[in-house]
């Protein structure tokens, strides 16, 4: 299996709205998507892939890829890959489609995860669908890899 996720495209106008496209590949599955960049730029989007993957690994409990985020007043979804520890060496990886109820989120640029404050919730929009699996060697993989492009 191989874990990677990387910006694929440079950035584009449709619709007055700015995007470029993206893929992720968990073991063989690959997905290419668009991210919107009206609120982060490609930058906060790499930024928050490695940190969140950086968290991962050092405290052994659950984070988020974020997939799509605009400004939260303007759109109250966000679409992201939640990566949880399953076991001592394995990570589940499943898509999520998430609404946001309450402005109590830091959803600001340069987090390196999604974190929820006070009574805000965090509501998972279906059942999941899609769920692999990679290992904790793969993410380790994938941070190496970065360092050196």
């Amino acid at each position: 299996m191989a874990f990677w996720i990387e910006v694929i495209s440079q950035p584009f106008m449709r619709e007055g709205e700015k995007f470029c496209y993206g893929e992720i590949t968990i073991g063989d599955y690959s997905e290419k998507f668009e991210i919107p960049l009206s609120y982060w730029e490609i930058e906060d989007y790499q930024y928050q892939w490695k940190s969140a993957i950086k968290i991962l690994l050092e405290k052994k409990g659950e984070v988020v890829l974020v997939k799509s985020v605009k400004k939260p007043e303007e759109e109250k979804c966000i679409l992201w890959w939640m990566l949880r520890y399953q076991g001592e060496h394995d990570i589940r990886v499943h898509k999520e489609m998430v609404i946001l109820d309450g402005e109590d989120f830091l959803l600001g640029k340069n987090h390196s995860n999604i974190y929820r404050r006070g009574d805000s919730e965090v509501k998972a929009i279906g059942p999941v669908i899609n769920e692999w699996k990679v290992t904790i060697d793969e993410l380790k993989e994938f941070l190496e890899g970065i360092k050196k492009s």
